[in-house]
């Protein structure tokens, strides 16, 4: 085996090098100015993003601590309700009880005085 000497080797990474040195220059002089023009117009897309992302996560976290609020005030609200709901069925039934307690003593006062009377 032969080797090769070393700057036969390198000769074609030089070449390449070179060849894509080229290239980039030819790019450049045909489209420098648009693509610096264009990649600041995309960094400046990605910044405006980036703050509505973060503008939308701020509102998003708001609108839902609003609507957690909005569902606890709910929550005492019905549960004031079916307290106050509660407490008037126990009056009503109470005041039924009543009613019909004063019947059976009505009943019973009749019953004494028609005994009083016959008697």
């Amino acid at each position: 085996m032969s080797e090769k000497p070393l700057n036969e080797s390198t000769q074609p990474l030089k070449e390449e090098n070179l060849a894509h040195s080229k290239i980039d220059v030819i790019k450049e002089l045909i489209f420098g100015n648009n693509m610096k023009e264009y990649a600041h117009e995309f960094n400046e897309i990605k910044s405006l993003i980036a703050q509505n992302k973060e503008q939308t996560d701020h509102n998003l976290s708001e609108a839902k601590n609003d609507i957690f609020d909005a569902l606890e005030e709910f929550r005492k609200d019905m549960n004031r309700q079916l307290d106050e709901l509660q407490l008037n069925m126990n009056r009503e039934i109470d005041r039924l009880d009543d009613i019909k307690t004063d019947r059976s003593l009505l009943v019973n006062l009749f019953s004494d005085m028609a005994k009083k009377i016959e008697g």
